[in-house]
């Protein structure tokens, strides 16, 4: 059995763990909405260029000029344009740093109240 002290120092351990998390989480924060930001100014770049424009290039092996796109389909078209997906790629990664985040916090604050549990049981003489 852990002394007193020893599950002390662990708590104060995660505790700066946690912070680091929470400080980090902040900044993947700021990384996502970026990344949200710059995929959505392209894609909407993109589905109007598509739409007034038209498109000029290569689907699948396949070259294609066309004067205008309907609206309907700029969408579809305008995510699958190379600039656009690497957006949206970067803005994913940003949701699944931010989300693994998250559940680190998580789990750190279930071991940290696992471990005050403990402190509090040999408080008590338990």
């Amino acid at each position: 059995m852990e002394s007193y002290q020893d599950i002390y120092n662990e708590v104060e351990k995660i505790r700066k763990d946690l912070s680091e998390y929470i400080h980090y989480l902040r900044k993947t924060n700021k990384k996502l909405a970026e990344a949200e930001r710059d995929y959505r100014k392209k894609l909407s770049l993109m589905i109007l260029q598509l739409h007034t424009e038209g498109y000029t290039g290569t689907i699948q092996g396949k070259e294609y000029e066309t004067d205008s796109v309907a609206w309907t389909t700029c969408w579809d078209l305008a995510r699958g344009l190379p600039e656009v997906a690497k957006l949206r790629f970067r803005r994913d990664i940003a949701k699944g740093e931010k989300e693994s985040t998250k559940q680190k916090i998580f789990q750190t604050k279930k071991e940290m109240d696992y471990l005050v549990s403990e402190l509090e049981a040999i408080r008590r003489g338990e």
